[in-house]
């Protein structure tokens, strides 16, 4: 089985993230509430400690920056998907 580097996506690089995600059309002010709600809970040394039990860090961003993380994954993982060929029907 090739690497993902040998199926035509060199330099693929995966950092696993976790995110929340809400209906398309929800009010941007339950967005940003929700938002600003999470990070204040990331922030605590619960949470920290918590993750960092995980083998991982906390990562807040605006709504915006997660939409544009979003959007680039998808278009990285697709590069992938199509590079080795699989069929997805």
């Amino acid at each position: 089985m090739p690497t993902i580097a040998e199926s035509g996506a060199p330099n693929f690089d995966v950092n696993p993230w976790w995110g929340i995600l809400a209906p398309a059309g929800t009010d941007l002010r339950i967005v940003r509430k929700i938002n600003a709600d999470v990070a204040e809970l990331l922030k605590t040394p619960d949470m920290q400690s918590f993750f960092k039990t995980q083998g991982a860090e906390t990562f807040v961003t605006t709504p915006e920056e997660f939409y544009r993380l979003l959007v680039s994954d998808i278009a990285n993982l697709a590069r992938v998907v199509k590079a080795s060929g699989a069929r997805l029907d």
